[in-house]
Formats: structure tokens, sequence, C-alpha cells
């Protein structure tokens, strides 16, 4: 699996977890220093209905159709790693990925798009999971770990449920096409090692 890994104290977990989950090298920090500072474009309405936190404290609001008055802040936080929300919409959108809160009734839709990752918004930090291989196996991808670890069942049950590992944290779920792996991964890629026991437990 490719796994980005942080590296020093200036977090670039936003950007390490949109690789992560799309399991390339796909952006640099420049790239979504551009996002930022990037006016957004009015979608159609369908396209509206950006991610939005039920809690107070945590409001993302669509900004579509909105200019972006804040962009020399937003660019500011791409340069420091502390990625806002619309800045990962952007990123994803070029690969046809979508995030929708977990709780949002349009994944329980009899004909709703399949979930194959999750990112998770805790403490100023981003991290990924995602599905991965033909077993139903996943995949915590989360930076600040050495290497991905396998997740449980009962973990990813939190995750559709909405729950974050950590306390406090906004569960999006994520939807559309699942990017094929990249095949110049390099020295980031790590072997996992599953035993079959393991695999059936799930």
């Amino acid at each position: 699996m490719y796994h980005e890994q942080q590296k020093n104290s200036a977090s670039n977990s936003g950007l390490q977890a949109v690789n992560n989950l799309l399991q390339r090298p796909a952006f640099t920090p420049q790239d979504l220093e551009k996002m930022a500072k990037a006016p957004d474009k009015a979608d159609p309405l369908e396209e509206q209905h950006l991610v939005k936190s039920p809690r107070k404290k945590f409001q993302y609001w669509p900004t579509a159709g909105k200019k972006q008055s804040k962009s020399d802040k937003e660019a500011k936080k791409a340069r420091e790693g502390n990625v806002s929300i619309q800045v990962v919409q952007k990123a994803l959108k070029s690969f046809g990925v979508r995030l929708l809160m977990a709780s949002d009734p349009e994944l329980h839709k009899p004909d709703a798009e399949a979930i194959w990752g999750y990112l998770v918004h805790c403490g100023g930090q981003w991290s990924a999971m995602r599905h991965h291989g033909e077993h139903g196996l996943w995949v915590n991808l989360d930076s600040n770990l050495t290497k991905p670890q396998l997740m449980c069942a009962a973990e990813v049950m939190r995750l559709q449920l909405g729950m974050a590992p950590t306390s406090g944290g906004i569960v999006f779920a994520v939807v559309g096409p699942v990017p094929p792996s990249s095949e110049k991964a390099g020295r980031r890629v790590t072997r996992l090692s599953v035993h079959p026991r393991s695999v059936f437990n799930l």
C-alpha cells in the first residue's frame, strides 16, 4: 500500500491523507496552495450539497457560487498543511471522488454509491482509511503511523456510524470511482502481511 508519513512537526496531514486515500502521490503542497487561492466556480445544483457538520463549532459550508474572499488565508493554511475541507474536496473532485457526512441520507438509499474510504478530521489533523484488495480489507493510512494498519470490523462499523476513532473528530465518507493504484509509488509502498484467519474474522 502507498503510505505517506509525517516526518516533522509541520503538519501536512491534509495532503498526506488525500494522497494516501488515492494511493498515489497525486498532489504536492504547491498544488493544494493553488487550489486554496483559486476562486470557487458555481456548480450545478445537485453538486452544491457539500458536506456540513451538524455540530455548531465544526460548520463546513459549501462555497459553490460564492467569492473566495479568504483565499489568502486558505493558501497560508495549505502551505502550513492545515488544509480546509473545501480544498480537500477540490482535490478529490479532480478524480471524480466525493465526500459526504457519514450520516448523510444519500448513503442509505437503495441505489447509494458504495463507500470505499473515509477521511477523518480531528484536532486540526486529517487521516485516511480505505477499502483495499479483494477480501474486504480496510486499512488505516493515518500519516502518524509508521506503516498502514489493518482495521477490524468494529473499527469500520464505528466509521460507518459516523464515530471517529478519537473523540471530537468528524467522519466523511468517500464515494465515487476508486482510483487505481499508481505504478510509480516508489519507496513509499509498504507491504502488509495478512494472516488468512484474520481476513476470515473481518
